[in-house]
């Protein structure tokens, strides 16, 4: 992962919806992406409370998703790619029957 300065952050607070434990983080905007960092949560190449656990990003004309849901592992874990979730893969409904 690429360790860059935000050029924005906007914090928030995600509310459990069933403990009512609450989860403070934020979300960085950084010139190749979102980052989205969670307190308490980090990855592997950054110092605590320094790393983000996700990443929005276009990569080569593909929206794509990538997680680091393992601290002990460099690489990330997850990469979506968003690519069939497009709008227009969805067709014409409109003549479809229930």
């Amino acid at each position: 992962m690429t360790h860059q300065i935000a050029d924005q952050e906007l914090p928030f607070t995600l509310k459990d919806s069933v403990s009512a434990q609450t989860v403070t983080e934020k979300i960085a905007y950084i010139n190749n992406g979102l980052e989205i960092y969670f307190d308490g949560y980090g990855n592997y190449s950054c110092e605590p409370t320094s790393g983000s656990t996700v990443l929005i990003e276009v990569f080569e004309h593909s929206l794509r998703v990538i997680v680091w849901g393992d601290i002990l592992q460099e690489d990330p874990t997850h990469i979506i790619e968003l690519d069939r979730a497009r709008e227009v893969l969805r067709g014409d409904t409109t003549n479809e029957s229930n």
